[in-house]
Order: structure tokens, then sequence, then C-alpha cells
């Protein structure tokens, strides 16, 4: 079973099979719902309860932004790898970095440029990002804590999300405040390369809880029964068929965020479609 919301059709599906009911109940549901969708309204209007329903072998289609210049070969290869592997494997970042002469020791938490080097430690409770220091200390954090693959359940415009990593990976713009020509070293990169959308397939431990929860303390009351989760997979299936429906758009930003020491092999890619 797939949990799907890139359009009206797999949003459907999902409720249809997870909930054993027609696409025309939703359509139904649907049609007398002009502002909003409620979910409990909708499990009532179709007779159904989500308690007992099992969930362990549903997958989450998820979206992926990103950039290359080898039109994603490295991905067809190896898959989507976070942050850390990114800097240390053979990819396009890391051959990139390498013509600038930046190279990175993960695990000593170095980071060489050219002929010096640099300690880089994550300090969460230092919060200044201006002088180089503060500059060092973003680098470390998108490195140490923020390194894990991060999507979307959905996106209605993939050239709108706030990060521009349809341009650039974030870890670019932080390496380039910290440069000497930093427009220079932002603007190569987004000239050689081109940005793409990648969806893939993956079991629902995979994703971190904070992908479904608002809180640590809501995930462990609901780690048994798993109430909340099939909840939030069926709220935001019924939203996304409204939205469709209503507006011919999928919803808003969800994110996706897999916990960092997952990678996604090329296995589990379903689609790689270029941005235009």
């Amino acid at each position: 079973m797939i949990f799907d919301l890139t359009s009206e059709q797999t949003s459907k599906n999902f409720l249809c099979e997870f909930l054993n009911i027609t696409s025309e109940a939703i359509d139904q549901y649907i049609f007398q719902c002009e502002k909003d969708v409620c979910l409990d309204d909708f499990l009532q209007c179709v007779d159904r309860s989500i308690e007992n329903k099992d969930i362990n072998d549903i997958k989450l289609a998820a979206l992926h932004i990103t950039t290359n210049d080898d039109e994603c070969q490295t991905i067809r290869d190896i898959g989507l790898v976070n942050l850390q592997q990114a800097l240390t494997m053979d990819t396009p970042l890391r051959r990139y970095l390498k013509k600038y002469d930046i190279h990175f020791d993960i695990i000593n938490n170095l980071m060489f440029v050219k002929d010096r080097f640099y300690e880089i430690e994550y300090d969460s409770s230092f919060f200044e990002t201006e002088t180089k220091t503060g500059k060092l200390n973003s680098i470390a954090r998108k490195i140490y804590f923020d390194y894990q693959i991060n999507g979307f359940f959905s996106i209605r415009e993939p050239k709108g999300y706030g990060g521009y990593v349809h341009l650039r990976p974030e870890i670019i713009y932080d390496l380039a405040r910290l440069s000497n020509k930093p427009t220079e070293f932002e603007r190569k990169w987004i000239e050689i390369v081109k940005p793409y959308l990648i969806k893939f397939h993956a079991p629902i431990e995979y994703f971190t809880y904070y992908s479904f929860y608002d809180t640590i303390e809501e995930f462990k009351d609901d780690y048994i029964t798993k109430t909340l989760l099939k909840r939030w997979l069926v709220r935001n299936s019924l939203w996304a068929v409204w939205e469709y429906s209503c507006n011919n758009k999928p919803p808003y930003e969800i994110m996706a965020y897999l916990k960092p020491e997952v990678c996604i092999p090329s296995k589990l890619i379903t689609e790689i479609q270029a941005i235009s």
C-alpha cells in the first residue's frame, strides 16, 4: 500500500485501499465540503474506523529536490545519500568542492580549505551567524545536526521552497559565506548544474517522528497504537484530494524528514524529473 500525495488519484487510491471504500464515497464527501475537510466527519460519513488498521506494510512516497551536473547519474548509481556521505563519497558536490580545494574529515570535525584547516564542531547554544565563528558553526550545524535527507510529501511549487535547494545545496550557501568570493562560489555551481525532482518510496520507519508528530511526547504516547499516525495519513490524503479537486493543485509544503542514518537506494527511486 502506497501513501502518495503527488496526485489526486494516488491520494484517493490510498484512502480506498486503507479504508476499504470506493472512490465515489470520497467524491460524495468532497462535494459537500466548500472550505475544508474534517477527518472525523469523513470517517463518520463513510462509516469507517482506523484504530485497528495495520500500517506496517505501508510505503510513503516522498519528493526530494536536488541539483547536479551529471544528469542524476550518481543518484541512479548509488541512490540518495545524506550530506555527510555526499561530502565524502564520489559525488558531484564533492567533485565541485575539490576544484576549490575544500575537503572534509567528518570523523575528526575538520574542514580543509587550500592550505588551512578549521575545526567544525556544532554548538547548539551559539546563535550568532555573521562572524567567522558563527559562519563555521553554521557549516558544522549543517554537517553534524541537519545532514539528513530532507524532502516533501507534497510541494506545490518546487522552486518556491525557501531554502532555494532548486539552485544549490544549502551547504554551498554556508560555504559561500565563508569564502572570499562568495558570489562566484555560489554562482559557478548554479551555472553548471540542473535541478531535479526525485520521487521515491520508503517504509514509515525511514522517517523521523517529527515528520508526523508535533512533539516527542506525542510520538511516545502513540508508539503502540499509532492512532495519531493513522489519523495523520488519512487526514493528509483527504486534504490532498480536496486540494486537487477544489483548487486543482497539490497541498502546500508537507515536509518529509528522513532519519540521519538513512539513505535511499536507487531501487526505491520511482521517478527522476527535471525541474523546468
